[in-house]
């Protein structure tokens, strides 16, 4: 059979008209251009989709292990987890966190993943088992084995945004198995747990030559598989082919549909749940709920493999902010470096145990020609003794390596976070430029420059002691400053002697929650400028920033009360000057406010806040077939061409009375101003954005809404971004194995002029040999070229590759790029948990149960890999383990038990170092009650009732 002609086939669960649910991709326009359009018209009712199905699950999951930490901490959380399925991502996290917290990065990963899921309708049209097609069975297991497991040694290795691209892929091919596949026609209520493991081989598959399936012409087919398979409970799959030539084996169902021409040939018609108006449409809704079902048991997987901090720092809940530092270590930068571990210091220990503790840590040094490598850790006390060990030395000439290590922050740094660089030198790599350009923008990261080479004599210490002098010039600082305007951050040049102070701004924006209300920067014509920007009641800790070169200015509240520059303390707040850096923390007051600046020079504004009140944003692109949708653009956008915007506003949690007035693309300056045409999609909170053009130049997204129906509330991107008239595209997704070679293709395409083009291809690891260093494309044309990577025998597995593939006009500044994140994972085959079996309870338990234990011993073993972790997640006994050498037999540990036996119930989980989860269970539930009287039963049972309830323990009954 051929699948060659699997033209644009596109989600198979309804992805054509939209969710956007913080994290559900809505899609709606695309309906007046396929003819089965029609078949989503009952996605805002009850509907599934791959995104639908996808977020249930990650908000069942959460909701679980949220639960679990609540009970160790003493808390109290009320959410059951399949109420959580219908709510938002900010009302569940607001049950455990309250309702300060900010939903924006669990959003960010729930998003990812998402997107991650949809796009396997683009790059995977033609691959049969990653949607169960065809009967490929063990393909398509193979696929979500190896991906999960592959999850799992990325997340361990801290790789989070590489993990959560590999989970929506795995999930859309489990997803689609229960809409393909008869299994919920043969009559199970639950998944088939076989498919997230591949110890056991899949039983019971209808053979290569059983026939399937009867003919049915209507729309509806309801019994149009065999008897003989359903009573026999043979499990199939539907053929599926866009190609009119094409053929499927005698007898066998196909998928169906108006795009499926393998059903109009007998057995005609299909058996695809979906949507509910699929030939199987009765159906959608019990393959929709096992579908959620079977992810929420993937992610459980995954889950008690890594472990709970780990899992809920992959979802970005778990403190998400980080704490990043680029620091350069030549010799003139002792005191800077001081200055960096006294500020590090003070963000640790007062922010320790609160929700603005940093989850992780990031460490990246830089000389020359040396950089990195980079520290990444969730232990404060480790990034504290790393900094101190840091010595200042060498160097050489002036400029340093500081943007190739300003690439490994941003790789390294999870995404929307701020990273701080120190140094008092100009870039020897400003060929990284565009890099580093490409990578802020792809993470929407925000980078400051703490500066102390500009204002000052720079002292370097060479290794013939001798001593040289120099100074950072207004044209080596633009790079800096231009990287900073871009990100949303600040240049700040100082002395080295006020570093410290000048570094408070890593304090003020290494904070939860953290908002952008506004940022522009001036225009050079006018030397008098002013700015307004609301304030609403969600906001505290406001601040408002000029770097640069502003002299004087003054503050208008919204009653009207004045403050100018020269009033260190007032009624309006406290001003601190710093170097170029002026700081300004405001009073709260809602309302209006104004800023009025007087200045010849140029500088930049931003003013900030804590907020639960945020947007997510993505431009996205659509794709046609079957079932069409919208995939997120990774690089720029198209200039001039019209555009679309995903927009989500966060803050549901918190207040489910927030609306959107207006989303705008604002230019620097107010240079250009582009209002999006905005569509509300039915959830709380999502937004199709539709733009009759993207402007030329740098832009943020400026969103502004209503709180509570009154309050005017206005958030900015930090990030800039910059339209352009070349596409980058990849198209890539594959795991790479160490020891191996790829040759990886990529195309540029124009969307105006032509001409010649420098491609510059970049990683993190130096794993990138050669590539096509130039192409040519005609008007509107495309170009295609090449890259080579060669990775050693020694990468570990769970490593994770950045690659940025970058395309520059040789006749203007036009630039576009795509970013690549590719997983390396050696090959695995060992798909065999540890084996548990319990070799001795001691269970002789009478009434008050408080007053007595029980206790099991059991032997666990693994003839493969070694077991890593021993834990509970039902009972709360005392657990011990001991490793024993099993010889022939293979690794041994020994567990030991014992409870109350007010808590008869145990579930005792194993992991090896591959992945792979084993899990021994025990039950002592038939306690044997008093004997000296049958009436004497039931008081005896109140009375433990009553004892386990005074010392906290489960019920016994």
């Amino acid at each position: 059979m051929s699948h060659t002609a699997r033209h644009s086939r596109s989600t198979r669960w309804n992805l054509g008209i939209a969710m956007v649910t913080p994290s559900l991709i809505m899609v709606v326009l695309l309906a007046a251009v396929t003819p089965d359009a029609s078949a989503f018209s009952n996605l805002f009712s009850d509907g599934f989709t791959h995104p639908k199905i996808t977020q249930q699950a990650i908000l069942h999951k959460t909701a679980e292990v949220l639960s679990s930490l609540a009970q160790n901490q003493g808390k109290v959380f009320s959410l059951a987890p399949k109420d959580a399925e219908n709510l938002t991502p900010g009302e569940v996290l607001c049950e455990f966190y309250g309702e300060k917290v900010s939903a924006s990065a669990y959003e960010r990963a729930i998003l990812t993943i998402v997107f991650s899921n949809v796009a396997v309708d683009t790059w995977g049209i033609f691959s049969s088992q990653r949607h169960f097609d065809d009967e490929t069975f063990s393909q398509g297991r193979a696929l979500i084995v190896n991906g999960a497991l592959s999850v799992k040694n990325k997340i361990k290795a801290e790789n989070m945004i590489s993990a959560q691209l590999t989970l929506g892929t795995i999930l859309h091919t489990l997803q689609d198995f229960y809409s393909h596949s008869n299994w919920v026609e043969l009559g199970y209520k639950s998944p088939n747990h076989f498919l997230i493991q591949q110890s056991e081989p899949l039983s019971n598959l209808a053979g290569e030559k059983d026939a399937t399936c009867n003919d049915c012409d209507t729309g509806t087919c309801m019994d149009n598989i065999l008897q003989d398979i359903l009573t026999q409970r043979k499990v199939t799959s539907g053929y599926f082919s866009l190609s009119p030539f094409s053929t499927k084996p005698r007898g066998k169902c196909s998928h169906g549909g108006t795009f499926d021409f393998t059903s109009r040939s007998s057995p005609k018609g299909g058996i695809n749940k979906d949507s509910e108006t699929s030939n199987h449409g009765h159906l959608h809704k019990d393959a929709g709920d096992l579908a959620v079902a079977a992810s929420v048991e993937l992610l459980e997987d995954i889950r008690n493999a890594v472990g709970d901090d780990f899992f809920l720092r992959f979802l970005n809940l778990q403190s998400p902010s980080a704490l990043s530092f680029v620091i350069d270590t030549t010799g003139s930068m002792s005191n800077d470096i001081e200055g960096a571990k006294n500020r590090a210091f003070s963000i640790i220990d007062s922010k320790r145990g609160t929700p603005d503790e940093p989850s992780t840590y990031i460490l990246v040094p830089f000389n020359d020609p040396d950089f990195g490598p980079v520290l990444k850790t969730s232990d404060p006390e480790m990034f504290k003794q790393k900094i101190s060990a840091l010595t200042a030395s060498g160097g050489g000439d002036i400029p340093e390596m500081c943007l190739s290590g300003l690439q490994l922050a941003l790789i390294s740094t999870p995404p929307s976070s701020n990273i701080y660089v120190f140094t008092d030198a100009p870039p020897k790599d400003s060929y990284l430029r565009s890099t580093v350009l490409a990578l802020m923008e792809s993470t929407k990261s925000s980078v400051s420059f703490l500066l102390t080479g500009g204002l000052s004599r720079r002292r370097r210490g060479l290794q013939d002691q001798a001593q040289r002098s120099a100074r950072m010039s207004a044209s080596e600082l633009t790079i800096y400053e231009d990287l900073a305007l871009s990100s949303g951050g600040h240049a700040i040049r100082t002395t080295k002697s006020l570093l410290v102070n000048a570094s408070v701004i890593i304090e003020d924006s290494s904070t939860s929650a953290l908002v952008t209300v506004f940022q522009d920067r001036s225009d050079p014509a006018r030397t008098q400028q002013s700015f307004n920007f609301p304030v609403d009641s969600s906001l505290r800790n406001l601040t408002i920033y000029i770097s640069g070169g502003a002299t004087a200015f003054h503050i208008i509240s919204p009653h009207g009360t004045t403050q100018d520059s020269s009033v260190a303390q007032g009624l309006l707040g406290r001003v601190e000057h710093i170097g170029n850096l002026w700081a300004v923390y405001l009073e709260q007051e809602p309302g209006q406010w104004e800023f009025n600046i007087s200045s010849t020079q140029s500088y930049t504004i931003k003013v900030t806040g804590q907020s639960v009140i945020s947007f997510l944003y993505d431009f996205v692109t659509p794709f046609g077939g079957a079932h069409p949708g919208y995939t997120t653009i990774e690089g720029r956008p198209l200039a001039g061409n019209n555009g679309t915007m995903l927009v989500t506003v966060t803050g549901m949690g918190a207040s489910r009375s927030l609306s959107v007035m207006g989303v705008t693309l604002r230019g620097l300056s107010g240079t250009t101003v582009t209002n999006g045409s905005v569509t509300p999609m039915g959830e709380l909170g999502q937004y199709l954005v539709f733009l009759s053009e993207v402007p030329g130049g740098q832009f943020s997204i400026l969103v502004k809404g209503l709180l509570n129906g009154s309050q005017v509330y206005q958030r900015q991107s930090s990030t800039m971004l910059t339209a352009s008239d070349i596409v980058v595209r990849t198209d890539l997704n594959i795991s790479l194995e160490p020891g191996k070679d790829y040759i990886i293709p990529f195309s540029m395409e124009t969307n105006g002029t032509g001409g010649t083009f420098s491609i510059s291809v970049r990683d993190d690891k130096r794993f990138v040999i050669n590539f096509t260093e130039s192409v040519t494309a005609g008007s509107n044309g495309t170009a295609r070229g090449t890259f080579a990577l060669s990775v050693p025998a020694t990468v570990a597995s769970g490593t994770d590759l950045t690659i940025t593939v970058e395309a520059q006009s040789t006749s203007n500044s036009d630039f576009n790029y795509a970013v690549l994140r590719l997983a390396i994972d050696k090959k695995v085959d060992d798909f065999v948990p540890p084996a548990c079996q319990v070799t001795h309870v001691s269970e002789n338990c009478s009434f008050p149960c408080g007053l007595e234990e029980w206790s099991l011993q059991a032997e666990i073993r693994d003839n493969r890999s070694a077991v890593v972790r021993v834990f509970t997640h039902l009972g709360n006994g005392t657990l011990n383990t001991t490793q024993e050498s099993g010889g022939a037999s293979g690794n041994v540990t020994l567990v030991s038990y014992s409870a109350s036996c007010c808590a008869p119930e145990v579930e005792i989980l194993a992991v090896d170092s591959v992945g792979n989860v084993g899990v021994c269970s025990h039950s002592i539930r038939s306690v044997p009650s008093s004997t000296s009287a049958p009436s004497a039963a039931p008081l005896c049972s109140i009375v433990s009732l009553l004892l386990c309830c005074l010392l906290g323990l489960p019920s016994p009954l």
